[in-house]
């Protein structure tokens, strides 16, 4: 795109073209994207019949230090954090030895995964194993498997606020810019509502609690 230019700055924005044309199969219509304050130049494309030259810019920047979303992810970490204690503590009690001693073992496990699977060797040796206990163990893998993908996704992508810059239809939406991989097949900016974060902390705990009640079924009474 000739005859413009881009100031650089902390925000991202995204340039939109949309007009009537016709065109031959060797004329081309360029899209430009940058980074930064863009300045939208004015022009004019001859030979192409290129007309009605309409661009939108879309603006993404941080969340603000006093957004609600902050407080709501540090709930994700907590809660997260609290889950693989549950599983830290079924390894502990299975193990029937110093609890420090195995802390030193299990602080170097580093997926709840591998956790799960101490836990049914543990749950093996032991005698405590059998098939609803394992019913049981393998639908809470599953489930904490799905929430920690969500939870990756909450931890690791960029958290923006979107600007459609359309005046007062303007938007100013809050989520994440998603980046596509072969499990998580999304592309670019995703909305998230307070609702969603503060229901995926719920689920994040009601998982923790099916986890201490079956470290009370496979080991018996918590201990102090």
């Amino acid at each position: 795109m000739t005859g413009g230019g881009a100031r650089r700055s902390a925000s991202s924005f995204f340039v939109c073209v949309s007009c009537s044309l016709t065109f031959s199969l060797e004329d081309c219509l360029v899209m430009a994207v940058g980074v930064g304050k863009m300045t939208l130049p004015s022009f004019q494309m001859k030979g192409s019949g290129i007309s009605g030259i309409i661009a939108t810019v879309i603006q993404q920047k941080p969340l603000p230090d006093d957004h609600p979303f902050y407080p709501l992810i540090g709930r994700i970490v907590a809660e997260w954090a609290r889950l693989e204690h549950e599983l830290d503590l079924i390894i502990w009690e299975l193990a029937e030895t110093d609890r420090a001693v195995n802390s030193c073992m299990t602080a170097q496990i580093g997926s709840y995964a591998a956790r799960f699977e101490v836990i049914s060797a543990l749950a093996e040796f032991r005698k405590r194993r059998n098939k609803a206990m394992e019913k049981r163990i393998s639908a809470l893998k599953g489930k904490i498997g799905s929430l920690a993908k969500e939870r990756a996704r909450y931890i690791h992508d960029a958290w923006f606020i979107q600007s459609s810059g359309d005046g007062p239809n303007d938007t100013n939406e809050a989520g994440q810019f998603s980046n596509f991989s072969v499990t998580h097949k999304k592309f670019g900016f995703l909305p998230i509502t307070e609702e969603k974060l503060r229901r995926f902390t719920q689920d994040i705990r009601q998982c923790a609690e099916k986890l201490s009640t079956l470290r009370t079924d496979l080991c018996g009474e918590p201990k102090p």
